[in-house]
């Protein structure tokens, strides 16, 4: 089978009545001999760069851009596409040659928990087997060896797991526990079938073609308006764009040294550590070939191919429907070069012409979500403070990036005066992209992109808030406040009357969805949550909400941006729920240690400041008010009390004040207030009390 490779093909697979001496069963396939086509194999794989000998590899590069003779400027797309090509070509030919080629160890054919012992009962069980069948004293005998085999065995893995806590954990905790979960949840995200309106798709063609569907739509019929969108956009992008500034040499340097290291490769396989290494040698030919895809406005059609990760969505009560992945592109590395080029372009231009809204808090400088969630929480808890109830809607917008429709992106890009050399380019990024998405299997699928902005480009957020700025500056005549973070979007109204604030947030729903309509952004009512923040407890008429014929009812409580909302805005749900979830954590950190064995303090330490102090303060600053009621500082308490027991190994009877003293840490409630005041300080938030 490794002497085959790729031509042998494995299929019959059943499992045999036979009896075996270890917990796997007997397993017997057929091998047939599939001779496949030179065509049928593919590109050249490029190998990791931890297998690529570094000096050979610059050494033939060096040589090979030697033949390459790349002009000052190509004259035609056809010409950019095949200098990309080449240029993909020589690196990847390259790197294969300098590959170091594997050595292979002398590694010993057992477990790391095997002995001679089980080696001796292994050999007496095996002989017993033989003949267990001639007498009864002899299967007594082979029962009997049979039993203390799996018990040693068990005695022998607990050791081992004993010793692994105590050592490699101890050495670098997160590492061990990544590879623990690497052990534990080895199985594909790929779904061994799908329902579909009801019927089960268990082909992985069809089940790729139903992930290929629903995450990249075709486009919408257009409605009144759409087409004056588009005929204002194509007349935009024939006008002949004056000569664009050449991209600098420094300013190319600055794009490839911005590349994260550690992030996968596209479908060229270049990563962009190796993009890097080969820096120095092929900076001269990259520049030539950015700059003539500047001044052509023309976006190579290699770097507009995706490799798209199917991933399961977090909390998800079943994964048979679409619905529960999501869907991430990997762009290729030279692409996302050149992709960081226009985005510094287009964000210097956004800053010097103040493109964007105040509203939007999602991929913009100096705000996140901790930001939006107190201009929503300021605004409710001051309309709450003066008598005032506070009606919020949190829309839910369907496929957002992947829906994005690009004639509204480019006459967002045309109505902000975006140079056109730039809107070009932008237009041409959106044209004819590709998605290819693989099962775990091996299948293939190449698929047409018509619309939509591929979630992991560089580009696709500063696109997205551009597309979405519009609906978001919408005024009115009377107490609202607007928030978005990327495609959350919360819309809020204040009044006296719950049912006035009602009305109101009424009439911004239908004008801001009615905009979103406009440049074919969906809002999905099914999903959308409408709450009414007041501090009435009696005489509160029955409210509701309406959206696109469908009628939304008030809710107690909802999620938002990873903080739990309630309609008296008192923290108590969000803070319980918390604490729910470090508990779970701790607990699954109580398997690696006893008394005498397993992970030491300083890790625990480690781990209690890095995984568990983030995850239980989040947000912090904003429910920070909570921390004055005994409630709130109790449930705090008794949450760290867990984790300080396994730290200092403890008995139950054990104060939580003596451990606190014994850990060396702070009561988890003065903690958050720590944190909260220097996020107040530091972001100039509106102080609590």
């Amino acid at each position: 089978m490794t002497f085959g490779g790729d031509n042998v093909n494995l299929s019959s697979w059943k499992f045999l009545p036979i009896e075996s001496l270890s917990d796997h069963p007997f397993i017997s396939f057929q091998i047939e001999w599939v001779l496949k086509s030179a065509t049928s194999c593919g590109v050249l794989r490029v190998p990791n760069i931890k297998r690529v000998d570094r000096t050979s590899f610059l050494t033939s590069l060096s040589k090979a851009l030697e033949s390459i003779h790349l002009p000052e400027c190509l004259y035609s797309n056809n010409e950019i596409d095949l200098a990309v090509t080449n240029l993909t070509n020589t690196i990847s030919y390259c790197a294969n040659i300098s590959k170091i080629k594997h050595r292979t160890e002398s590694k010993p054919n057992k477990m790391s928990w095997w002995s001679d012992k089980l080696w001796d009962i292994r050999k007496r069980l095996r002989k017993a087997l033989r003949v267990k069948n001639k007498s009864p004293s002899s299967l007594e005998l082979y029962k009997e060896l049979k039993a203390e085999y799996q018990r040693e065995i068990r005695i022998h893995k607990t050791k081992a797991h004993q010793i692994f806590c105590t050592t490699n954990m101890n050495k670098d905790l997160f590492k061990s526990l990544k590879k623990l979960a690497s052990t534990n949840n080895s199985k594909s995200d790929f779904p061994p079938y799908l329902l579909d309106k009801g019927s089960k798709v268990t082909n992985k063609a069809d089940i790729l073609k139903l992930f290929a569907k629903t995450f990249f739509p075709n486009e919408k019929p257009r409605k009144q308006g759409h087409e004056e969108t588009v005929t204002m956009v194509e007349e935009e992008l024939r006008n002949q764009a004056p000569p664009p500034p050449c991209i600098t040499p420094d300013e190319l340097h600055g794009a490839v040294l911005s590349l994260e290291i550690d992030s996968s490769p596209g479908e060229d396989g270049l990563s962009a550590e190796l993009l890097v290494l080969c820096y120095p040698l092929i900076g001269g030919h990259l520049l030539c070939l950015l700059n003539s895809c500047l001044r052509h406005g023309y976006f190579p059609g290699a770097w507009k191919q995706a490799r798209v990760c199917i991933i399961k969505k977090e909390k998800k009560e079943s994964y048979r429907e679409v619905k529960s992945y999501r869907p991430i592109s990997v762009l290729n590395t030279l692409g996302k070069v050149f992709e960081k080029v226009i985005h510094k372009r287009l964000t210097w231009f956004a800053t010097e012409l103040d493109w964007f809204s105040t509203c939007q808090h999602g991929f913009m400088e100096s705000k996140s979500t901790e930001t939006a969630i107190h201009t929503l929480t300021h605004f409710v808890e001051t309309n709450l403070s003066k008598g005032m109830s506070t009606a919020a809607v949190f829309l839910d917008i369907s496929g957002a990036f992947d829906s994005a429709w690009p004639p509204s992106i480019l006459q967002a890009l045309i109505t902000k005066k975006s140079p056109l050399y730039l809107t070009q380019l932008i237009s041409s990024f959106l044209k004819e992209r590709t998605a290819v998405l693989r099962s775990d299997d091996g299948a293939t699928l190449h698929y047409k992109i018509t619309i939509g902005c591929p979630q992991g480009s560089v580009l696709s957020p500063f696109l997205w808030n551009i597309l979405f700025d519009k609906p978001i500056r919408t005024t009115f005549p009377f107490p609202y406040k607007t928030i978005a973070f990327a495609d959350d979007l919360t819309i809020l109204a204040a009044h006296k009357d719950p049912e006035a604030a009602t009305a109101n947030l009424q009439i911004m729903t239908v004008d801001i969805v009615g905009k979103t309509n406009d440049i074919q952004i969906d809002v999905n009512a099914a999903k959308t949550s409408f709450i009414v923040f007041t501090r009435m407890k009696v005489g509160l008429p029955e409210l509701n909400l309406k959206i696109n014929s469908t009628l939304v009812k008030p809710s107690q409580h909802c999620r938002y941006l990873g903080l739990e909302l309630d309609n008296k805005l008192n923290w108590k749900r969000h803070v319980s729920l918390k604490c729910v979830a470090v508990k779970a954590l701790i607990f699954s950190v109580q398997r690696y240690l006893r008394l005498t064995w397993g992970l030491n303090y300083k890790t625990l330490k480690l781990y209690y400041s890095a995984v568990l102090i983030p995850t239980m303060l989040y947000g912090v600053s904003i429910w920070a008010p909570a921390l004055r009621y005994k409630w709130c500082k109790k449930l705090l308490r008794s949450t760290q009390r867990l984790m300080l027991k396994s730290m200092v190994r403890s008995f139950k009877s054990v104060s939580t004040s003596a451990l606190i003293i014994l850990s060396n840490t702070l009561p988890l409630d003065l903690k958050a207030l720590e944190i909260a005041l220097f996020s107040h300080k530091r972001n100039n938030f509106f102080p609590f009390v």
